[in-house]
């Protein structure tokens, strides 16, 4: 049985509950993945707010393939606006 693996990553400046920022996220939500030895195997990302987002990846150092279950939240304060997305591994 694989080993579950929690990961949070916090996309500053992203706001997923706007339309237009949607490539952005997706692109931005990568580079992160890819700091954590992941890869998304599709080319798009989709995030949604306070939903729950289902994706295929790869572990990077061994290509090992994974299931990403991603719940992503826009929170919005006096600093700005940041999308924080909270995964599970397996």
């Amino acid at each position: 049985m694989s080993e579950v693996k929690e990961l949070k990553v916090v996309l500053d400046g992203i706001d997923i509950s706007d339309n237009s920022q949607e490539m952005i996220a997706s692109e931005k939500f990568v580079e992160e993945m890819k700091k954590n030895d992941y890869l998304p195997t599709d080319n798009y990302v989709a995030l949604r707010d306070k939903k729950m987002s289902n994706i295929r990846g790869k572990k990077i150092s061994t290509q090992e393939d994974v299931e990403i279950y991603a719940y992503s939240q826009v929170i919005k304060d006096d600093k700005g606006v940041k999308t924080v997305v909270i995964m599970k591994i397996v």
